[in-house]
């Protein structure tokens, strides 16, 4: 599975019209390179060959650039970036960026294609992965040092996210790599 961050770029950056029979077309092409990357690197491909650049080459052909984000949206997104455990109340990222609560609202879900508390359930979860990837004693702990209030709702919130339970994620994490932390 490959997951792409939501303010990196929008379907309208992938190389296709905007039908819905063209992306689901180029999303079906997508995820035949993809399998076809997975086996690569199952046999041993190089990570230059994988990632970066190489990695936009084998799966668009070429390098599809980077969404420019509002540089309102963009401070925020940092900020939760750096922080992704931390509580970040919409109101108060609003004021900080000079906007109303509901400009900021409909902004950010417009350069980033996430709601805002979406997107921080999202960061938060990405967050955790690092700690599942080296191999962490618990779920409990994972949960706790992921700034979650308790294991269910941790459970809850890693399954809405990813679709997989907790457990899952971490007996699968044997073949589980992280790329761009």
């Amino acid at each position: 599975m490959a997951l792409i961050e939501p303010e990196s770029f929008g379907l309208s950056l992938l190389p296709c019209r905007q039908d819905a029979k063209s992306r689901f077309d180029s999303l079906s092409i997508l995820a035949g390179r993809v399998r076809l990357l997975a086996d690569a690197s199952s046999e041993g491909a190089s990570g230059d060959e994988l990632f970066g650049a190489g990695l936009e080459q084998a799966l668009y052909g070429g390098s599809i650039g980077r969404k420019l984000l509002d540089p309102r949206i963009a401070h925020i997104v940092e900020c939760i970036r750096e922080q992704p455990k931390a509580r970040h109340i919409g109101e108060e990222c609003a004021r900080e960026v000079h906007l109303s609560f509901s400009r900021f609202l409909h902004l950010f879900k417009s350069e980033t294609g996430t709601p805002f508390r979406r997107f921080q359930a999202w960061k938060r979860a990405r967050g955790v992965l690092p700690q599942v990837v080296k191999g962490a004693c618990s779920l409990t702990q994972v949960a706790l040092d992921g700034g979650y209030a308790d294991a269910t709702h941790f459970s809850h919130s890693i399954k809405q996210v990813y679709g997989f339970r907790p457990s899952d994620i971490m007996s699968g994490s044997r073949r589980l790599e992280l790329i761009g932390q």
